[in-house]
């Protein structure tokens, strides 16, 4: 595997940086994740099923759990040795936290010049809101993200989008940082903030309209355009498609027997404008009709279109089948566990294990620093470390 002996050390929790140590642990490193006593957050919420969540399942697979005190000065020390040990340590701590807790990267990479750090924030290291508790949902408020995903009232995405694809921007920092390293030998401090992700996301669509400096937006223009549709079917289910195009506009009208609609809405900027008119006819058009038979009539057509699946729907999707993309497997303690595979795949190798326990590898890693298994077990014990 491309990472297959680089170490991962994680102090992270909820979903963007634990995303990035996945994300890392797909591709063959060897993560563990630092836990308070007690666990994480995503441990607890929002509702466990013999003891495991399955958000907290889902984005720590095949890591390894130790639980430390940050607090107590021994843990501190340790957690010290671990990163100095480590080729990439991993934080999501606000700004300041990590010094506080006596690791200071800077510090740490003068003993290990070859040590990858970094730091995931919601707005970065400084500026007026540098310190402010985050989540998702106010990101998205911020970059504009539910200004633009909602129509009439801004709405959040349901999806904890910016989380994630943060956690997907960290991982590639890393990547180049460990491709520098290769080149140069020495490592580097990387900052990933959850609002330049978003900002930068969004850009190419939801912000499009002030790429021009000296181009003053239309009111109009303010609220992104859409060519792609939601629309309510006969039989109660929904599709969706895109009429981008104007082949692909001209079949749609056509599968709803409708060719006025096709010269009314021709012109590709008045369709963007007025989708929510479009969908008012299409829907009527296509009152009395399932939505298998208006899909069959768009795809005969070649017009990018498909069933809008309820989350259920997906794992009997047959190209979700047959891409193999989730998979069940039997897990200790847990059962049966749908688990999905890596956006991109190398191999089968990439398939993890299952999320650990509550410090499932603490006794593990210590020996593996050379405590004694006394200290292991005092130290286990305060903690509550998994035995």
């Amino acid at each position: 595997m491309p990472l297959a002996g680089v170490r991962v050390l994680e102090f992270t929790q909820v979903a963007a940086g634990p995303m990035a140590g996945l994300l890392l642990a797909e591709l063959g490193a060897e993560v563990t994740k630092i836990e308070p006593p007690g666990g994480e957050v995503w441990r607890r919420l929002p509702r466990a099923h013999n003891g495991m969540t399955a958000r907290f399942y889902s984005v720590n697979r095949g890591k390894r759990s130790v639980v430390l005190d940050l607090k107590r000065r021994r843990c501190a020390e340790i957690a010290r040795e671990l990163a100095l040990r480590s080729d990439v340590v991993i934080e999501n701590w606000r700004p300041g936290v990590a010094a506080r807790l006596g690791l200071d990267w800077a510090e740490l990479r003068e003993k290990n010049p070859r040590l990858v750090t970094v730091s995931i924030t919601g707005y970065g290291p400084s500026g007026p809101r540098a310190g402010d508790r985050v989540f998702d949902v106010v990101v998205q408020g911020l970059s504009g993200m539910t200004y633009g995903l909602g129509r009439g009232r801004p709405e959040p995405s349901a999806s904890i989008l910016v989380d994630k694809i943060t956690g997907m921007a960290a991982a590639q920092a890393v990547l180049a940082a460990l491709i520098d390293r290769g080149r140069t030998g020495t490592g580097r401090h990387l900052d990933v903030n959850m609002l330049d992700v978003a900002v930068a996301f969004s850009w190419p669509d939801l912000l499009s309209a002030y790429a021009f400096d000296d181009a003053e937006p239309s009111p109009v223009q303010t609220m992104p355009p859409r060519t792609a549709a939601t629309v309510r079917a006969g039989d109660g289910r929904y599709l969706t498609f895109n009429s981008l195009t104007d082949d692909t506009w001209r079949g749609i009208c056509a599968v709803a027997g409708r060719p006025d609609l096709y010269t009314k809405y021709r012109d590709l900027t008045v369709r963007a404008y007025h989708t929510p008119e479009i969908v008012a006819e299409l829907e009527e058009s296509f009152t009395g009709r399932d939505r298998d038979e208006i899909l069959a009539g768009l795809h005969e057509r070649s017009v990018p279109s498909g069933p809008v699946h309820t989350f259920a729907e997906v794992l009997t999707e047959p190209q979700v089948r047959h891409n193999r993309i989730i998979r069940t497997e039997e897990r200790d303690g847990l059962g049966p566990v749908r688990e999905a595979g890596p956006m991109v795949r190398l191999d089968d190798r990439q398939w993890l294990g299952p999320a650990p326990g509550l410090g499932a590898q603490t006794a593990e890693v210590l020996s593996e620093l050379g405590l004694s298994p006394t200290e292991i077990a005092e130290l286990s014990a305060a903690t509550g470390a998994e035995q």
